[in-house]
């Protein structure tokens, strides 16, 4: 009976620990904006791009909801709403298996401050996906599947 105890008292103090965890991290922070030397020493490389005109990214964070969801398909951008809804290209190239990078609309719209004119670069790397503008990164976003919000 003491031994059940221990494993019980054991069990709360995991899942407060947990708790408090995932608290941190309010869900409309998802994303952190780097300058493009820290990005590139942290994260490496981009190994492939594509550039889509700033005017229309920051047109799609103004109508999205809470989470934007961005990859490269086939050489094609892809921008999504927090439910996987294609915002950018038609879903014809949009699988079920197809890994999404997941960030808080409300990055997006801080990486865009003042915007003026030029090209959002979507950026594949060895393990990670950014956005970059100008000269800020978006990155520490997480893949959809398996962490999907909406």
């Amino acid at each position: 009976m003491i031994l059940g105890k221990k494993y019980f008292g054991l069990f709360c103090y995991i899942l407060l620990l947990s708790g408090s965890l995932f608290a941190q991290t309010p869900p409309d922070s998802t994303g952190k904006i780097f300058d493009v030397q820290t990005a590139f020493a942290s994260f490496g490389a981009v190994d492939s791009s594509v550039a889509v005109d700033v005017a229309l990214i920051d047109s799609l964070a103004n109508i999205s909801g809470t989470y934007m969801m961005f990859g490269i398909i086939q050489g094609h951008a892809v921008a999504l709403s927090g439910s996987r809804n294609p915002m950018l290209i038609d879903n014809t190239l949009i699988g079920v298996d197809n890994i999404f990078h997941v960030y808080s609309t409300e990055k997006v719209k801080q990486l865009l401050d003042k915007v003026d004119s030029g090209v959002v670069l979507f950026q594949k790397r060895k393990n990670v996906f950014s956005l970059q503008y100008k000269e800020l990164i978006l990155e520490e976003g997480y893949p959809c599947p398996p962490y999907c919000r909406e």
